[in-house]
């Protein structure tokens, strides 16, 4: 049923159908292969007269599909029904040339056996194969050519020649497909599964085909295809010629060849027939529901027959129109009207445009008329279709609208608003008085001009593309609704206005109406109001109530984002003395100049606000979302903004110091008000102020010690090399056999006071100050100098050295240079290093990546993709980058037994690397149980706390050459 959802609606009736059918059949198929040939049946196979019956049956039925395609109208036979159809008149020859050729009929040009026989039906299948799958694959073609078909014919004849002269003149050039007393050849079997995988490959095909609507009956040429798929598997079973099963795959043949037979008579006569009674009932449908007068008269005028149903618009009974003349019928103005009408559509086709009115008795009525020639045939009198459609109601509207025409410009005149009309073509058709003053321009000089001379760009260049995009789609995107937008007076200045457009019909064109006010005042008195109400009148910064809004939305932004935002109160260090010291008028000017220091300290989408005297408060967001990292970008703001207050104010020819007091709090992982925010960043302010001015203070006392503690652990950190605290300990990597090849060399830092400390406490905090490059080079420096020893060394110089690489450092438009200078310096050999690199490396930046890596590697430098799997690597880069070597992550290693999701992207892992010829090495193995697990994976090359922990250079060096000791 599932794969009847998949399929389009209009086959799943007649699937519902076949399929049962199609079950039994393969069910029959199983039993006649399973179980054993009852006595009773083993000679019927090798009843020839049975073989003759079935095989012209199905010669038959091929030359029925190949009559019923062909002798049908061909013009309008699809092309590939047409191809199929000529396919099948080969098939049935050479069908023929088979049941001749069977054991026990007479000698058929050479003596008849079991392997003539067999040549002929295997070039019979082929064809019907291959003609099927062209059907089914090849686009649908429209009908053929008579000199395509007749050439298609010659060809598919011309083959069923060729077949011929070569089993019955030249059989030894043929591979022998049956031996006496043995049974089929390989060669046989083979071709029976050949023709058997061709139709399958057809039935997929179909089946594809079937999730559209298809110009074919599908379900029966699928029933065909299956049939005769189940009768080649028939054909690879049996023994001998007259075996039982060869039996039965001559009746699954017969059976497939009736469903085909199907197939070409729904397309062929079922079909035609089919949208002929369609396109009747549907001509039927249209002139029933008609609504004018439909007549067909002949050339003279006459009356031949009425059409349509409301006979209450004709002056008689529509029997007494029959077999008259117009004119004896229409008052003579009206039937001189008719007759030009039909006059000009004997000479032109088909006329239009005119029209007559009749005194009916339901009174006056106006029809338009229409008449078109009908297509006739040689010596055929000329017969003409009239249609009569009634415009009264329009006609009455039309002389409504004019009597209420000369009203409306009246009005249109006096009101206050500039009212213009347009065309489709957007040209101006009326001008009023207000439009008049709005624009400077008098009527006369714009009308019959395109509308965009009254507007500025963007909007006169948009405005062809709205006419043509609402003509083609009738999709509205200006049309009905309100808008305020730009006009073009004549003195060429641009003014806000206010546009309203709607549309009407005035005698069959579209015409488009816009009403336009200048609001240009409006404007100007709203956005004063609008900076009255939420600017600081002396700064122009955003005041207490507009900040106060924007922080009420940003915290509930940063609460559904994740995303922590903070709050900067800034007070100015003793600014009530310099406002009594050199007066108020001073004072704003410094103030001003504060304004414009902090706003060019901030990011563009962040808010700077004036609450009034000497306090601002800048409000950040998007800064992250641990507290940490939001902490640490506030605390760079309030750093710059430090650093920008160190120039001096220039005011008056006199050098004015001023510094600021900053409070901060955090936002966005707490339900406080953007009252309590202000109040804790209040506080955080005179904090600061308490601790001597000129400097800044969180809120949070935690937060601040952390601050603390990582500026202090970077400032040890930028001193760890020079006071020789730093050291490399080495991981074996070992093979299936535990023979070390190589380390990983991982990077410790040996602090007086805080002891070992961990790579993850001070590798973030070195690559977020910009250390890590000088960590990088130092671990690059250090990996050459001991490689280079190892050279020297018995036990280690075949070794490789494997080198984590930031991405930091990838980026540095030096590092390739700098890798090189440092081999050359220390006269390590290139082809021991491996630079590892993680997935988060290839995020961004990936062809300069590419030629980094490719540079090096030309070196003899080696790479590694540590943690694959995790990050944002694609078989595409996979395939394109330099690499050695994939390190499977320890986290899939560690899953590896438990989770089968981790086994599988384990397994996963090694068949990458072996199709992209990469060495595997798992990293993280413990147990032996992860080893064996991992061999049996074909992983090879392993790392981790079974094999040994990370040790200094002297104690990796005292290690064994094999730990093939670890226990199992």
């Amino acid at each position: 049923m599932q794969v009847l959802d998949r399929l389009d609606r209009s086959h799943r009736a007649d699937l519902r159908q076949l399929l049962p059918r199609i079950g039994l059949l393969l069910a029959v198929l199983v039993v006649c292969w399973v179980l054993p040939v009852p006595p009773a049946l083993r000679g019927l196979a090798s009843h020839a007269p049975l073989h003759a019956l079935l095989e012209t049956l199905s010669i038959v039925v091929a030359g029925l599909i190949f009559s019923l395609a062909w002798g049908s109208r061909l013009a309008q036979v699809p092309g590939n029904v047409c191809v199929l159809a000529c396919a099948f008149a080969g098939v049935g020859l050479l069908d023929f040339s088979h049941l001749l050729s069977y054991a026990g009929m007479p000698d058929y040009v050479t003596p008849s056996g079991p392997e003539k026989a067999i040549d002929f039906w295997l070039a019979a299948r082929f064809l019907a194969s291959l003609a099927l799958l062209w059907m089914v694959a090849a686009p649908w073609q429209s009908a053929l050519e008579r000199r395509s078909r007749h050439a298609l014919l010659l060809g598919v004849a011309a083959l069923v020649a060729l077949v011929h002269w070569a089993v019955l003149l030249h059989p030894t050039i043929l591979p022998r497909t049956f031996v006496a007393g043995q049974g089929l050849t390989p060669l046989k079997i083979a071709s029976e599964y050949l023709l058997v995988g061709l139709l399958v490959l057809t039935a997929l095909l179909l089946l594809r085909r079937m999730r559209e609507p298809t110009p074919f009956n599908a379900s029966a040429l699928l029933g065909a295809v299956l049939c005769m798929a189940m009768s080649e598997l028939f054909f690879t079973l049996y023994a001998s010629v007259t075996d039982v099963l060869n039996l039965a795959g001559h009746v699954y043949k017969v059976i497939g060849y009736l469903f085909l037979h199907r197939a070409v008579f729904m397309e062929a006569v079922q079909r035609p027939y089919t949208e002929l009674e369609q396109v009747k009932e549907q001509l039927q449908a249209t002139l029933t529901t008609v609504p004018d007068l439909v007549f067909e008269v002949d050339a003279d005028g006459r009356y031949l027959s009425y059409h349509s149903p409301p006979s209450d618009l004709l002056a008689a009974a529509p029997e007494y129109f029959i077999g008259r003349l117009v004119t004896e019928v229409l008052p003579p103005e009206a039937a001189a009207t008719v007759m030009l009408t039909l006059g000009e559509a004997l000479e032109h086709g088909s006329s239009s445009g005119r029209r007559i009115v009749l005194d009916l008795p339901v009174g006056r009525h106006h029809f338009a008329l229409h008449a078109t020639r009908c297509q006739q045939e040689a010596g055929e009198n000329p017969r003409l279709i009239v249609l009569s459609r009634n415009i009264t109601q329009e006609v009455s509207a039309r002389e409504a609208l004019l009597d209420a025409a000369q009203q409306t410009q009246a009005i249109l005149d006096n009101v206050i608003d500039g009212i213009i009309t347009i065309d489709r073509q957007g040209n101006v058709k009326t001008f009023n008085r207000s439009a008049s003053k709005i624009f400077g321009y008098e009527a006369s000089e714009v009308l019959g001009r395109n509308v965009k001379m009254l507007m500025p760009p963007p909007y006169a260049d948009e405005h062809d593309g709205y006419l043509a995009h609402y003509a083609r789609t009738g999709v509205r995107q200006v049309i009905g609704r309100g808008r305020e937008v730009e006009g073009r007076r004549k003195s060429g200045e641009v003014f806000p206005m206010s546009l309203a457009v709607n549309e009407i019909e005035r005698e069959g064109e579209r015409i488009y109406i816009g009403m336009v006010r200048d609001i240009t005042q409006r404007r100007a008195a709203e956005a004063e109001i609008q900076r009255l109400a939420f600017f600081d009148q002396l700064t122009d910064l955003p005041n207490r109530r507009l900040l106060l809004d924007r922080l009420d939305r940003a915290v509930l932004s940063a609460a559904r984002r994740s995303q922590l935002g903070a709050l900067l109160f800034i007070d100015l260090d003793e600014f009530k003395l310099l406002n009594d010291t050199w007066g108020h008028d001073f004072g704003d000017r410094v103030l001003v100049q504060v304004a414009r220091r902090l706003s060019g300290s901030v990011r563009e989408g962040d808010t700077v606000a004036r609450l009034g005297g000497d306090e601002f408060v800048i409000m950040l967001e998007s800064l992250g979302q641990t507290r940490e990292e939001a902490a640490a970008h506030a605390e760079m703001v309030a750093r710059k903004i430090l650093l920008s207050f160190e120039q001096p104010f220039q005011l008056l020819e006199r050098e004015q110091h001023s510094s600021p007091s900053i409070g901060i709090t955090l936002f966005g992982d707490n339900l406080l008000s953007a009252g309590e925010l202000m109040a804790h960043a209040d506080t955080a302010m005179y904090q600061a102020k308490a601790q001597g001015k000129n400097t800044f203070r969180f809120f949070d006392a935690e937060l601040q010690a952390v601050l603390a503690g990582r500026a202090a652990l970077e400032a040890d950190l930028r001193q760890s090399i020079s006071r020789r605290q730093l050291l490399l300990h080495f991981q074996p990597q070992v093979d299936a056999q535990g023979r070390v090849l190589g380390a990983e060399a991982l990077l410790r830092w040996q602090h007086p006071q805080r002891g070992l400390v961990p790579p993850g406490a001070f590798i973030p905090e070195a690559e977020q100050c910009g250390f890590v490059l000088e960590l990088g080079q130092w671990v690059l420096d250090t990996a050459c100098r001991t490689l280079a020893a190892w050279a020297r060394h018995p036990h280690c110089s075949g070794l490789d050295l494997s080198v984590n690489v930031s991405a930091l450092q990838l980026r540095d438009a030096h590092f390739v240079d700098d890798v090189l200078d440092t081999l050359r310096r220390h006269g390590a050999d290139p082809r021991r290093l491996k630079l590892e690199l993680t997935e988060s490396l290839l995020a961004e930046n990936v062809e300069d990546t590419i030629a980094k890596m490719s540079q090096l590697r030309a070196a003899g430098v080696g790479f590694s993709l540590d943690d694959f799997g995790t990050g944002y690597s694609s078989l595409n880069y996979l395939r394109r980058l330099p690499l050695e070597e994939l390190k499977i992550d320890r986290s899939f290693v560690n899953d590896m037994l438990g989770d089968p999701n981790g086994a599988v992207i384990a397994r996963t892992i090694v068949a990458l690397g072996q199709t992209f010829g990469l060495q595997v090495i798992a990293e993280g193995v413990e147990t032996p149980e992860q080893r064996d697990a991992l061999l049996k994976m074909g992983c090879r090359r392993f790392q981790g706390f079974l094999f040994g922990r990370p040790v200094d250079q002297a104690s990796f060096e005292r290690l064994p050459q094999s730990l093939a000791a670890i226990p199992s």
